[in-house]
């Protein structure tokens, strides 16, 4: 989208020792503190945002690779039982005249994908635990991982709206904040 005020901007990848490694600190979060633990998890999710699609991508993969049948099959199933989820509750007027034109077909469309996702739950939880694990780790590495003063000037610029990220979108979306998070 060219000149649109909608442009987003990747966040840079961080270093592996920024990120992990030498001068990453870690430590437990503060559980009695839940403005403060929102706070931390919300600036790291927008801070390594880059870095938190490269590690699902790479565990989605590894464990693809593990299972490629299981997590092909299990991908699909999960897609088509999302559109049959959609399509069925899409109030979109194209949608529902082709529901009222052609109800049999419709009927017989979506038992087949209930059908198909009851004969293929296996893989279908496979393929949902190959996605869960990378965002347990996100959560736990967002929860553990203090801010540096980079971190901070990165999600200052982001609430300023110097530059829009795909997270800070998603939390805009959401009405996420990550200093008005949790305060009355």
């Amino acid at each position: 989208m060219v000149g649109s005020n909608f442009d987003l901007q990747l966040s840079p990848l961080r270093s592996l020792d920024d990120f992990l490694l030498g001068t990453a600190r870690l430590e437990l979060p503060p559980f009695n503190d839940f403005q403060r633990l929102s706070n931390r998890i919300l600036n790291n999710l927008l801070y390594y945002q880059t870095n938190y699609f490269v590690l699902c991508f790479i565990f989605f993969l590894l464990v693809g690779l593990n299972r490629p049948n299981e997590i092909l099959l299990g991908t699909t199933v999960l897609l088509l039982t999302l559109g049959c989820i959609a399509y069925t509750t899409s109030t979109n007027p194209n949608v529902v005249s082709v529901k009222k034109t052609y109800p049999v077909i419709s009927l017989i469309t979506v038992v087949s994908i209930l059908y198909l996702l009851v004969c293929s739950l296996h893989s279908l939880m496979f393929c949902l635990f190959a996605l869960a694990l990378p965002l347990l780790l996100i959560f736990l590495h967002a929860s553990c991982r203090l801010r540096n003063l980079k971190n901070k000037l990165s999600n200052t610029a982001e609430e300023l709206k110097i530059k829009k990220t795909p997270i800070g979108v998603l939390f805009d979306l959401c009405g996420l904040k990550s200093e008005a998070f949790w305060t009355q």
